[in-house]
């Protein structure tokens, strides 16, 4: 068995556990991150994933904010 990276656009973590089917592993970092945006399609998750991670999603307060995430699509 080999490591899995997630394949979250500069995202360096290993040994994920979640394999999003025809795109690849995705963290548990980045998972909770994408379970707050709550998508709708298989799109909304495929273009999350082409994201890259950065806390520059999160707003003045901290908080995550899905206009911040598509500014960088």
């Amino acid at each position: 068995m080999g490591i899995m990276s997630c394949s979250r656009k500069k995202c360096e973590n290993i040994m994920c556990d979640v394999y999003v089917k025809g795109y690849g592993y995705i963290c548990n970092e980045c998972k909770r991150e994408l379970e707050k945006i709550e998508p709708s399609s298989e799109m909304d998750v495929i273009n999350f994933l082409k994201t890259p991670k950065s806390s520059d999603f999160l707003d003045d307060k901290g908080k995550f904010s899905i206009d911040r995430m598509f500014e960088f699509v």
